[in-house]
């Protein structure tokens, strides 16, 4: 959690509850909105709470010293920003 700081991303889920984003600073550069975590989840969603997730597309993952391949995703479409983009919701 070192290289983490808060973002002023949110984006909500019907399902899991609003998701607050993270950027990573490593030195002067800063990848923004690369980690999310949902730090009240719904009921329904509450074994998620305390954890975070990555965007692996985005990033090297290495596993037991072996490194991980990127998984090939579709484009999502965000109704509200367009293709692939999550923006701060009013």
């Amino acid at each position: 959690m070192d290289l983490l700081e808060p973002s002023n991303t949110r984006t909500e889920c019907p399902y899991k509850g609003e998701a607050r984003y993270w950027n990573i600073r490593i030195g002067d550069t800063v990848y923004p909105d690369l980690v999310w975590t949902y730090p009240i989840p719904t009921r329904e969603s509450a074994p998620i709470a305390g954890l975070a997730c990555f965007y692996d597309e985005k990033l090297d993952v290495t596993v037991d010293g072996e490194a991980q391949a990127k998984p090939h995703l579709p484009v999502l479409l965000n109704r509200r920003t367009g293709p692939g983009r999550a923006r701060p919701y009013d």
